[in-house]
C-alpha cells in the first residue's frame, strides 16, 4: 500500500492534475456556494412561476451562446504548447491574435441571434412581450463572453488560481446583489439585469488579467500579428478549430435542451420546480470537472510527446479519484434529496425531489465522460467527437420528448440517466482505440530509408 502511494507520488500528471483541479475546485465551491444562495433567495422571492420564466430566459440565451459563440480555448492550448515546445513565439502571438478574432466575431453575431430567437421562443414558451424583450437584453451578455484566449493562457500556463479567484469574486457580490434586490423588492426583470451586470463585469475582468499574463510573457504584442498562412504554421487547425468548437457547441447546448423541451411541454412553474432540482443535482460534476479542466492541458502535453503509457496511466488514475468522489457526492445527495430541497428552495419544491436524485445519478457517468471527451480532444480526434455530439444529439432530443410527454419533469430527468450511461459507453470504446494509435516516436518509422553503401 505504502508502495503504491509512493508511485502515484512520482506521477507528476496527476499530481498536477491534483493540485491545480485543488484550485480550480476552490474557486467553484465559492461560486458554486453563492450560487447556492442566490437560488435560494430567487426561489423563495420569485416562487416556482415566476423563477421558471427566469430560468427560461437564462437558458435560451445561454443556448444561443454555446451553439453560435467560438470557444477556441482548445485551440489555444493544443497548438500553443506545440509552438511554446519548439521555441516559436512568433506562432504564439498569431495564435492568440485568430483566438481572439473568432471570439469577438462569434460574440457579436450570438448576441444578434440571441435577440431574434427570443421572439420566436415567445411562441415556443407562451410568453408576453416582456419576457421576449427581457431575452434580447440579457442577451447582451455574450458579448463580454470573449472566454477563449482567457480559458486558453490559464490553462496553457497553470494559471488556475486567476480565473478560480475571479469566480469567487464575481459568486459573491451576485448573490450579495440578488439578496440587496430581494430586501428591495425586486421582480422578475430586476433580478436579470442584476445577473446581466455582474456577469459582464465578472467576464471583462478575466478577460483583462488574461491579457496582462499575456504581456508579462511576453506576446504582448500578439494584436499585430499576421495571420497569414495560417494553415500552414499549424497543420490541421482549420479543421481542429471547426470540430472543436462544432463539438462544444452541442456539448454544451445539451445542457440546455432539457430546459427547451420542459418549457415547451409543460408549464413555467414546473419549469421552477425543475430548474431548481437540476441546478442542485449537477453539483457533483461540477465540483469534480475541476479536475476535467485540469487534464485537458495535461493530456494534450503527453500527447505532444507521444507518450502512451503516461497518457493512459493518468486517463485511470483521474477517472478514479473522480468516480470516487462523485459516488460520495450522489449517495449522500439521494439521501437527503428532499431535506436538500426543503432547505434551500423551500418547501413548495420538496415535489421535485425525484428530479434532483435523477440528475446525481446522472452525474456519476457525466464526469467520466467528460474526463474521455478532453482525451480524445488531446489526442488529435475532435472530428470524431464531433459526429459523436451530432448523433448524440439526435438521440438526447428524442429521449427528452419521450419521456417528458409522459412523465413531465420526472422524464426529463431519467432521459438525462439513460443518455449519460449510453454516451459514456460509446466515447470510452473510442478513447480506447483512439489511445491504441498514440505510437511513441523511437517506435515511428524512418522518414527515408538510410543509403545501401556509405560514401
Amino acid at each position: 500500500m505504502l508502495k503504491r502511494l509512493k508511485r502515484l507520488q512520482r506521477d507528476r500528471g496527476l499530481v498536477t492534475v491534483l493540485t491545480q483541479g485543488l484550485v480550480v475546485l476552490a474557486g467553484k465551491f465559492g461560486s458554486k456556494l453563492s450560487g447556492l444562495v442566490a437560488l435560494a433567495i430567487l426561489t423563495r422571492t420569485l416562487g416556482a412561476e415566476a423563477f421558471g420564466v427566469f430560468a427560461l430566459v437564462r437558458a435560451t440565451v445561454s443556448l444561443c451562446d454555446h451553439l453560435v459563440n467560438f470557444q477556441s480555448w482548445q485551440a489555444v492550448i493544443k497548438f500553443g504548447a506545440e509552438a511554446i515546445e519548439e521555441e516559436r513565439p512568433a506562432d504564439v502571438r498569431r495564435l492568440l491574435k485568430l483566438a481572439l478574432t473568432l471570439d469577438s466575431a462569434t460574440a457579436v453575431l450570438g448576441a444578434g441571434v440571441a435577440a431574434a430567437v427570443g421572439f420566436v421562443a415567445a411562441q415556443l414558451f407562451g410568453w408576453g412581450p416582456l419576457e421576449s424583450k427581457l431575452c434580447a437584453l440579457y442577451g447582451l451578455v455574450i458579448l463580454s463572453h470573449l472566454s477563449g484566449v482567457p480559458d486558453g493562457v490559464f490553462r496553457l500556463f497553470d494559471l488556475y488560481k486567476v480565473p478560480a479567484f475571479i469566480q469567487n469574486v464575481t459568486g459573491a457580490v451576485l448573490a450579495g446583489s440578488v439578496a440587496l434586490g430581494a430586501f428591495l423588492g425586486f421582480g422578475l426583470t430586476e433580478f436579470l439585469v442584476t445577473y446581466l451586470v455582474v456577469e459582464v463585469a465578472g467576464n471583462l475582468a478575466i478577460l483583462i488579467l488574461a491579457l496582462r499574463e499575456i504581456d508579462k510573457r511576453g506576446y504582448g504584442s500578439f494584436l499585430r500579428a499576421d495571420l497569414t498562412g495560417m494553415t500552414e504554421r499549424f497543420p490541421g487547425i482549420k479543421r481542429f478549430v471547426i470540430a472543436t468548437n462544432l463539438q462544444s457547441s452541442l456539448k454544451k447546448g445539451q445542457g440546455e435542451l432539457d430546459m427547451m423541451v420542459v418549457g415547451a411541454l409543460t408549464s413555467p412553474a414546473a419549469v421552477g420546480l425543475y430548474k431548481a432540482a437540476r441546478q442542485l443535482g449537477v453539483i457533483p460534476r461540477n465540483v469534480f470537472n475541476a479536475f476535467t479542466v485540469v487534464i485537458y492541458s495535461e493530456l494534450s502535453k503527453l500527447a505532444a510527446k507521444r507518450d502512451r503509457a503516461a497518457f493512459a496511466r493518468l486517463l485511470l488514475r483521474v477517472s478514479a479519484v473522480s468516480l470516487l468522489g462523485t459516488l460520495t457526492f450522489t449517495a449522500i445527495g439521494w439521501f437527503f434529496s428532499e431535506d436538500i430541497l426543503r432547505v434551500v428552495s423551500g418547501p413548495d419544491f420538496v415535489s421535485a425531489a425525484s428530479v434532483l436524485s435523477c440528475f446525481l445519478l446522472a452525474s456519476v457517468p457525466g464526469n467520466l465522460l467528460a474526463i474521455r471527451r478532453r482525451a480524445l480532444v488531446a489526442l488529435g480526434r475532435p472530428m470524431t467527437l464531433l459526429g459523436l455530439s451530432v448523433a448524440n444529439t439526435v438521440v438526447l432530443v428524442g429521449l427528452l420528448y419521450f419521456f417528458t410527454s409522459r412523465y413531465a419533469i420526472v422524464g426529463a430527468a431519467i432521459a438525462f440517466v439513460v443518455h449519460r450511461f449510453y454516451v459514456l459507453a460509446l466515447v470510452s470504446y473510442f478513447v480506447r482505440r483512439a489511445i491504441k494509435g498514440l505510437v511513441p516516436r523511437d517506435h515511428e518509422p524512418e522518414a527515408a530509408a538510410a543509403p545501401l553503401h556509405a560514401p
